[in-house]
Formats: structure tokens, C-alpha cells, sequence
């Protein structure tokens, strides 16, 4: 089990680039553009190779170079749970050959989760929302929970005695958990592991009965009935995995939505027609049916936006994790 996920991962990128490759460039009817990149751009990917992040990244530059007749690079810059990266492109110059594939955690949950943050949401530009995933509530085999009512009374039976796995303190497999807990009533110990790997191979294995992991990575445990899959924490049912939201399930859970985004930033004071040219990019990139297909592998869900309603899905998202971040006290170093 352990080395599946990254040789399923690499295969699926050679055919997603391939395939992104050979996708004709959508022309932009009616408009000149007003904007090139006057050289290489460099998007930096603030975690390590062969996630989804990095690959959508590298979806996304095969169709900016194409398009634009300019080099375009990925660089992994991790470290900080997307903090260092996001430093990286918050200190370049504001001409748009410097972007950054950012998402919830380094471009919302940070703020208000690490101490002395040398970067706030004013030092970024939100260019362009690209898609969201949601959670995944797994429970291992031997849990007697098989939906979600029984999920419920199985989590406010066991309050006080439940512990419940994350890919680490402050990831949004922690966050998304707590505030459900929290907003439930439910009494639990979280568990800490290094990454998602090893947090299912504890779920499957029986160690640990609950994890709440991102969408496109649990997705295949499920498929392959390795875990039991209860739930989404999107709004609404995910067409990809047949498994309804915890949303509106009880009263108590009726505001409860956990969507991570992912999409294009760059520095702060970028000219509008920068901002506007990569923002309609996207777009265009994500108007391919191949495009649109291949997202379908993680069961994610396209969420172009223009720049102005990506900034306002940014503000909304930084307030609602501040919330929830304070109502626990938590607090890290990077």
C-alpha cells in the first residue's frame, strides 16, 4: 500500500500532460490581450512534487506556454505548511512573472494560525480561483458506523473516548475535523501523524477509527474498500464518490462546508490588465473538456472566478478558519 499512491500518481501525470499537451489553445473571441509575460515565468508550487498542487501547477504551465510562446516553470519550495513558498513569490516583483499555485492552508488558514507571520493577505494578489476539494470522513471496517446518522450517534456515544487521525496539527484534515467535533459537541483526542500515508495505513489497519482526509487522496481507499467512506464536507454530494454531505444532517451541522481551494496568486500591486490576462487563462484552461475530465481523478471540482469574486471567496474563507482557530486557542510556529 505504501508505495501505490506515488506510482499511481506519476502515471496519471505523464497522461494528464500528455493529454494537456496535445488540447487545442481555446482563442478568446472578441478581445485582444493586452498583456505577455516578456519572459520566463516562474509558479512556484509551495509543497513537494507529485501532489495535487504540483500538478495542477504543471497542467496549468503546459497550457500558459503553449499559449504564450514563454517558458514556463514549476519550483517546489516547500517548508512551513506552504509558508515558505508563499514568502518566496510575497517578495518578487509584481510583473507577472512570478505566481504562486496557493490554497487554503498557506493562503487562509495561516494567518491566523502561526505566530508572527511574515506575510498577510494584502502582500498576495488572488488572480483566479482554479478548483475545491473537500474532506473525506473514512472510518475503518470494524467501526459499527455506515452512514452518516449512524456516524452521529457513533461520535456522540464515544465522546470523550474517541480519537480521530490528521496529516499533521493545523492541515485541513485537522481543522475540518475539529469544527465538526466542536460544532457537535463531541469530546476528542486528535491524533498527529506525518502526512496522510501513514494515517491510513493506521485507519485501515484499525489503529485509529477515523480520518477525515482530502478527497483526492482517500478517494481510492474507498473505491478499493479499504475504509469505509461516510461522508463529504462539501456543500453538496460529490458526483464522483456517490457519498452525501454532513452538511445539514443535524441542525448543529447546517454551516458546516470544508472546501479547500486551490488557485493562481502573485505579489501585491500587480497592474489589473497582469491580473486580468492570467485570470482569463485559467479560464480558458479550464474550459477544456480534456481539463475537465482529467480534474475528474481527483474529484474535484472546477471554481473559476473573476479576480474580484476570488478575493471575495479568499476573505470569506480567511474569516471562517480565524474562527475557528481562535474558538480553539491553537496556535504554531512555523
Amino acid at each position: 500500500m505504501s508505495t501505490r499512491t506515488p506510482i499511481d500518481r506519476r502515471r496519471v501525470l505523464a497522461g494528464l500532460c500528455a493529454t494537456a499537451m496535445s488540447a487545442p489553445v481555446a482563442a478568446r473571441a472578441g478581445t485582444t490581450a493586452a498583456w505577455r509575460p516578456s519572459g520566463a515565468v516562474r509558479m512556484v508550487v509551495p509543497f513537494s512534487a507529485g501532489g495535487i498542487t504540483d500538478i495542477i501547477a504543471r497542467l496549468l504551465a503546459i497550457y500558459m506556454q503553449q499559449k504564450w510562446s514563454q517558458p514556463i516553470v514549476v519550483e517546489n519550495r516547500t517548508g512551513a505548511g506552504g509558508v515558505l513558498g508563499s514568502l518566496d513569490v510575497v517578495k518578487a516583483a509584481p510583473d507577472g512573472l512570478t505566481l504562486l499555485l496557493g490554497s487554503t492552508g498557506p493562503q487562509s488558514v495561516a494567518y491566523s494560525l502561526f505566530r508572527n507571520l511574515k506575510y498577510r493577505p494584502s502582500d498576495l494578489t488572488p488572480i483566479s480561483n482554479i478548483i475545491t476539494g473537500s474532506n473525506i470522513v473514512m472510518m475503518n471496517n470494524a467501526v459499527p458506523a455506515g452512514s452518516v446518522p449512524e456516524f452521529i450517534a457513533w461520535a456522540k456515544a464515544n465522546s470523550g473516548r474517541l480519537t480521530y487521525a490528521s496529516a499533521g496539527i493545523g492541515s485541513m484534515t485537522h481543522l475540518s475535523t475539529l469544527w465538526l467535533f466542536n460544532l457537535l459537541g463531541v469530546q476528542a483526542t486528535h491524533v498527529p501523524y506525518r502526512g496522510s500515508a501513514p494515517a491510513v495505513t493506521d485507519l485501515m489497519a484499525g489503529i485509529i477509527p477515523m480520518f477525515a482526509d482530502n478527497l483526492s487522496n482517500g478517494i481510492e481507499f474507498v473505491r478499493a474498500r479499504k475504509v469505509k467512506g461516510i461522508a463529504v464536507t462539501s456543500a453538496a454530494a460529490n458526483p464522483y464518490c456517490n457519498l452525501p454531505p454532513l452538511k445539514g444532517a443535524v441542525p448543529e451541522l447546517d454551516r458546516y462546508v470544508v472546501d479547500t481551494f486551490y488557485g493562481v496568486f502573485g505579489p501585491a500591486r500587480m497592474p489589473p490588465e497582469v491580473v486580468e490576462e492570467i485570470n482569463l487563462t485559467v479560464g480558458e484552461f479550464l474550459s477544456q473538456d480534456a481539463a475537465r475530465k482529467n480534474l475528474e481523478v481527483w474529484a474535484a471540482t472546477p471554481a473559476w472566478a473573476p479576480p474580484a469574486q476570488t478575493l471575495a471567496y479568499v476573505d470569506a474563507d480567511i474569516k471562517k478558519w480565524k474562527e475557528v482557530i481562535e474558538a480553539e486557542g491553537l496556535k504554531l510556529d512555523y
